[in-house]
């Protein structure tokens, strides 16, 4: 326990050193983030020993985070970058047929896509002032959406362990994760709208900022319907590591594991909470 409590105020310190900093800090960040991920996917299956497609992969995921920078340019630029990847592994795929299956660069394909997306999604929201969400936030809001992306997910997770623990009675999903209770899942899906909607008022009264009239329905919708795919999320990600019979996908966070274990809760999620904040500002 001492492990995670130490290994937990790190990440926190490094995350609101990151805030601080200029919002290229994220990129950055970010991209480092998405390149480890798909790193850890692939040592989790054993896939990394195809080290073409590994590469590949963590080149992709490591410039997609950076994808925001084009702003407004068309969209097609986006579309050739996805393209550009899935040819490359392609051609990776027939050039080395007899020792990589196709599964298995579905597989790489798949969690370096929505790896890339969620990373992508929080610089995105970070650099809100241009692109996809022009006019709906300042660089300062931009922060702030990127904190209530990273807590959603986070919270629904808090509340679902304290609430399971004094609670917790019937099982989820014994046979995916046995310590996941029904109980819990209420929990986490009651704390963090709860909490995300509270953060929003103090937000307000601290920032001075003018909320759009259905601010705070918005962002309760998103943190409730976010906190529901975290939880396929952290599954979708437990059943990889209880098929191939692993306990984490790493441990570059002593006692907490890889960076996919910290953000497997993230993958379904944070697309989702982007694509709420983009299409509903809460800001005038």
């Amino acid at each position: 326990m001492k492990t995670r409590v130490i290994s937990a105020l790190v990440a926190a310190a490094i995350l609101l050193i990151i805030l601080i900093l200029p919002p290229i800090t994220v990129f950055i960040a970010a991209g480092v983030m998405a390149a480890i991920g798909v790193w850890e996917a692939a040592c989790a299956t054993g896939i990394n020993r195809h080290k073409g497609q590994l590469i590949l992969s963590m080149i992709a995921a490591a410039l997609a985070p950076f994808l925001p920078l084009l702003g407004t340019i068309d969209p097609m630029y986006t579309m050739a970058y996805i393209l550009l990847y899935l040819v490359g592994m392609g051609i990776l795929q027939v050039i080395y047929h007899a020792d990589i299956r196709v599964e298995a660069t579905g597989y790489t394909v798949m969690m370096t896509v929505l790896i890339s997306v969620v990373f992508a999604c929080l610089t995105r929201l970070r650099t809100a002032e241009s692109g996809l969400l022009d006019a709906v936030v300042s660089w300062q809001n931009g922060r702030y959406l990127l904190v209530i992306s990273l807590f959603i997910p986070w919270l629904s997770d808090i509340g679902a362990y304290f609430v399971g623990v004094l609670f917790g009675k019937h099982k989820l999903c014994p046979n995916i994760s046995p310590k996941k209770t029904v109980e819990g899942l209420i929990g986490g899906l009651l704390f963090s709208p709860a909490i995300i909607t509270l953060t929003l008022y103090g937000y307000q009264m601290f920032a001075q900022v003018t909320l759009t009239p259905y601010a705070y329905v918005i962002v309760a919708v998103t943190a409730f319907v976010g906190s529901v795919l975290s939880v396929f999320g952290d599954l979708f990600a437990s059943v990889i590591k209880r098929q191939h019979g692993i306990k984490d996908f790493g441990n570059i966070m002593p006692g907490h594991g890889g960076v996919l274990d910290r953000f497997d809760s993230f993958l379904f999620a944070v697309p989702f909470v982007c694509m709420m904040l983009n299409t509903f500002p809460l800001f005038m």
